[in-house]
């Protein structure tokens, strides 16, 4: 091998060792039962695409929402779509106004900057008025328990995620904890820019 072919041997192998990573678009759409807090349960129709990249030299990996849609069926189905592009996490209705609310993350420090960094690192929508407003995350939000599927990078799962499907694909002992419910701990990202 000459001196050009060894270096840029080389090279590639240092790239891939350090990091360089493997992405690609994704697309999942599936229903999905939800248990409220009052103990009925609905029905919804979900779509995400998202970006998915995993270090090939062992880093994260990340799963980046570019699209995310929840939409109601049965009887709710004349309330309009939620799409925004996070995480969904939770969905409940407000004790307080009476609204639904969707609690949504990312577990992308970038799109957390570019979104005005809010602290603790959710999202939350209401349903005012017939139309998904944005709101500051509220005290009633904080500890609840995550009610929708968001482990879906995997494409192992079934079409329709029932609650039990959802609790077995989603009890992985390492999943952070605003993932399992909303917290009020800062973003770990904080130092980051």
């Amino acid at each position: 091998m000459n001196r050009i072919g060894f270096v840029f041997a080389w090279t590639a192998i240092v790239l891939i060792v350090s990091g360089c990573g493997a992405e690609g678009r994704n697309e999942r759409h599936w229903t999905e039962d939800v248990l409220l807090e009052d103990g009925t349960s609905m029905q919804i129709e979900r779509r995400v695409v998202f970006d998915e990249t995993n270090a090939l030299g062992g880093g994260t990996f990340n799963a980046i929402e570019k699209k995310s849609t929840l939409a109601f069926k049965g009887e709710l189905s004349s309330l309009p779509s939620w799409d925004f592009p996070w995480a969904a996490l939770v969905l409940y209705k407000s004790s307080q106004t009476g609204d639904f609310v969707i609690v949504g993350t990312t577990s992308s420090c970038d799109v957390w900057w570019r979104n005005g960094k809010p602290n603790p690192m959710y999202w939350q929508y209401d349903l005012i008025n017939g139309v998904w407003t944005n709101v500051p995350l509220s005290q009633e939000s904080i500890g609840k328990k995550t009610n929708l599927f968001y482990r879906y990078w995997g494409s192992d799962f079934p079409n329709h995620i029932s609650i039990q499907e959802r609790v077995r694909l989603q009890a992985v002992p390492t999943i952070a904890s605003k993932y399992r419910q909303i917290v009020s701990e800062p973003p770990r990202c904080m130092d980051m820019k």
